[in-house]
């Protein structure tokens, strides 16, 4: 008996996550980041986030995004705050695989700190107040996260 094979020859393999294998597959990076965006306001949603869950040594929101639409400014103090690893979207979806739903606060971590407070507010203000989100997995089975 043969050992059978996936078949992978439709470019569905990994060209929506990763931007060196969608360049070979036909697609963009930025062809990507706007498929998101018309996906995400047909939804009636604002902002996204598609980036790798973060595990062992890849902790770090910078190391993990991948496609988002975020203010600026909002990623810089985010990237500098060094709590995406440990945010209250990322505890939700380490216990479950439905898809969560998260209010006020749920890129912020689970410690009640002033840091907190300032980086809900600073959310809110750009109008990330509350977030639905889903686990994706890719067919080495690694496993990211699609946010609104």
């Amino acid at each position: 008996m043969e050992r059978p094979e996936r078949a992978v020859d439709d470019c569905a393999e990994d060209a929506a996550f990763s931007p060196s294998k969608a360049v070979g597959a036909g697609a963009s990076f930025n062809d990507g980041k706007e498929r998101l965006g018309e996906m995400a306001k047909l939804a009636g949603f604002d902002f996204y986030l598609l980036s790798v869950f973060p595990r062992g040594d890849r902790t770090a929101f910078i190391e993990n995004r991948l496609i988002r639409n975020w203010p600026l400014s909002l990623v810089g103090f985010y990237e500098a705050a060094d709590l995406f690893y440990c945010s209250r979207l990322v505890t939700a979806m380490k216990r479950t695989i439905v898809p969560i739903f998260c209010k006020e606060g749920s890129f912020a971590g689970s410690a009640a700190n002033q840091e907190n407070r300032r980086l809900n507010t600073l959310f809110q203000l750009h109008g990330l107040k509350n977030t639905f989100a889903f686990a994706l997995h890719d067919a080495d089975l690694k496993q990211y996260i699609f946010a609104f």
